[in-house]
């Protein structure tokens, strides 16, 4: 019989900060090989960005999407390693989305790209932390 796996805060805390920062990379070097791959079908010239993607773009539009499924997965991946019920970890984790979210503020006076740079991560791991626990509910009442 396979042991059960031991969940704790610093487990919860540290599987959603690897998850966070591990998908958002390899779903942003997806979207650059897909540059490439979209620039070698359709015959163009690739070039490279240096630098942060311009507000407004498609590009930053893509970054800001894929930030967003980074952090759903970071708060399912912290509501699992975290004991059963505790959003401790899921909270940490917010708040340290936020205070990273608040230190790189664009230059901008556009609300909605203020808003959008701070609060996506957030948002997006208070939303996969929540679907974890409304999963996690219903297994415990159909197994009752």
């Amino acid at each position: 019989m396979a042991k059960p796996r031991t969940r704790s805060f610093l487990r919860g805390f540290i599987a959603g900060l690897i998850t966070k920062f591990l998908t958002a990379v390899l779903l942003i070097a997806g979207s650059v090989i897909f540059d490439r791959i979209w620039a070698a079908v359709n015959d163009t010239l690739f070039t490279p960005l240096i630098g942060p993607p311009v507000l407004g773009t498609s590009l930053w539009w893509t970054v800001q999407a894929l930030g967003f499924l980074a952090a759903i997965a970071a708060g399912i991946a912290a509501a699992h390693w975290s004991p059963r019920g505790s959003w401790a970890a899921s909270i940490a984790l917010i708040l340290l989305m936020l205070v990273l979210g608040l230190m790189g503020i664009p230059q901008t006076e556009s609300i909605l790209y203020i808003l959008l740079c701070v609060l996506s991560a957030p948002v997006g791991i208070f939303i996969g932390a929540a679907l974890y626990r409304r999963r996690e509910a219903v297994a415990q009442v159909s197994n009752v």
